[in-house]
């Protein structure tokens, strides 16, 4: 009899804990909010972005408690407006919470996919989107779309002026782009000043696609440069493996605007730090996710971490020897 009351005691304890657990986890599930974010940006070079952006949204969806963040990636591969319009109308048929779009294209086609629906947009661009009709103004965005600029077009100039301190004897520098292009106007109105400041010849060369661009780039020797310089624009940043690649074999030294280029092999690269830029984008998403605050009154910030890298590999290729005086200055030196 002994035996049956202790069987029983043990069934109902064991019963009760099971029934407290699973009870438990049931709850702390209902209790859980599921934010759904699209990602949509192009390539391997926005990658850090991309990956900075998560990092820090889910560092803070966890000081949240209940919250989940679930990531759907865009990282598209193709090359016209249409591909990224395709990758962010999937998006907004997956009942996205939030849309984070880096770079030109995948921003365009974010606002055009949520005109009407006004899912929130973040964005990651490389100057200031209300120069291209993408916001109404910095301070005031209106409408759903808010985010961060990592300045790559408005530093132009800056970028110049490293060149001419990395190798004084620098007077003509070609500088290309895709013709039509708003980053290049940009980009060139930030070039121009520093140029006449510093007796440098521009040579700009505009061309329309890759078969222009390669015949162009082929034909280019230190006869005709005594530099070049890549305006930040989505178009060249798809084919800087075969642009470095040839300054290099050219001794040319290049320049461009983010990190990922001089770890590719370009001798210099000045602008926002791309992990920095997302997880500052992310704290802007964080507002709109968790504390319920619009795009619309969410000013774009500019980034906030900007950094000179130096790849002295490529310096010695092209026979240069980087001054103190820009090694100091120095975030990044890749060896």
């Amino acid at each position: 009899m002994k035996k049956i009351i202790f069987a029983i005691l043990v069934f109902v304890v064991v019963g009760s804990a099971t029934w407290y657990v699973l009870d438990s986890t049931f709850l702390r599930k209902e209790n859980v909010r599921v934010y759904r974010v699209g990602l949509i940006y192009q390539g391997e070079s926005f990658e850090e972005i991309a990956n900075g952006f998560k990092e820090g949204l889910d560092l803070i969806a966890k000081s949240k408690e209940g919250s989940v963040v679930e990531y759907l990636p865009k990282k598209v591969a193709g090359i016209e407006q249409k591909d990224f319009d395709i990758a962010a109308q999937e998006l907004v048929d997956q009942n996205v919470d939030l849309i984070f779009a880096a770079s030109l294209e995948p921003v365009v086609a974010a606002k055009k996919v949520t005109s009407v629906n006004k899912i929130p947009v973040v964005l990651a661009l490389g100057g200031n989107p209300a120069l291209i009709g993408l916001v109404e103004s910095i301070q005031k965005p209106g409408g759903n779309i808010t985010g961060m600029t990592w300045l790559a077009w408005e530093l132009s100039g800056k970028r110049l002026e490293i060149l001419a301190k990395i190798d004084p004897r620098i007077k003509r520098v070609m500088v290309f782009g895709k013709k039509g292009s708003k980053p290049m106007k940009f980009s060139l109105e930030s070039i121009k000043p520093v140029a006449e400041r510093l007796g440098i010849t521009i040579i700009l060369k505009e061309v329309s696609d890759f078969k222009d661009l390669e015949k162009v780039v082929k034909n280019i020797s230190r006869k005709d440069a005594d530099a070049i310089y890549y305006a930040p624009d989505p178009f060249i940043s798809r084919y800087s493996t075969f642009l470095i690649n040839h300054s290099l074999e050219q001794k040319l030294p290049t320049i461009f605007a983010d990190e990922y280029f001089a770890q590719q092999g370009a001798l210099a690269s000045y602008g926002g730090n791309f992990v920095s830029s997302g997880k500052q984008a992310s704290r802007i998403a964080g507002k709109i996710l968790f504390e319920n605050q619009v795009p619309q009154d969410l000013p774009i910030e500019s980034v906030n971490k900007v950094d000179l890298a130096i790849n002295l590999a490529s310096a010695a290729k092209i026979g240069l020897t980087i001054p103190q005086e820009v090694l100091s200055l120095t975030q990044i030196v890749i060896r």
